[in-house]
């Protein structure tokens, strides 16, 4: 029987996150939001949803990006951890 290795997170250490926001966020905001490279996906008949992708410092910094992402307004619809460093 083969074991499954769950992959080792440190909270305290930078990893790359993607999270996902509805609604558009102005390139601009990058600055705001740690430095985030902001994309935007429209689809026809839907809302537009805004994706952020990049490197965070650790959990402090990952929860101030989710605090001022609330500050805008922005509904938050999914945060993914992508690699650890």
């Amino acid at each position: 029987m083969t074991q499954k290795i769950e992959p080792e997170f440190n909270f305290q250490k930078p990893a790359m996150y993607k999270i996902k926001v509805q609604g558009v966020l102005k390139g601009s905001w990058s600055e705001k939001l740690q430095g985030l490279q902001i994309n935007v996906e429209r689809s026809p008949g839907e809302k537009p949803v805004s994706i952020l992708i990049g490197q965070i410092d650790d959990q402090a910094a990952l929860s101030g990006v989710l605090n001022t992402l609330y500050d805008f307004n922005m509904t938050i619809m999914s945060v993914q951890m992508l690699k650890s460093k």
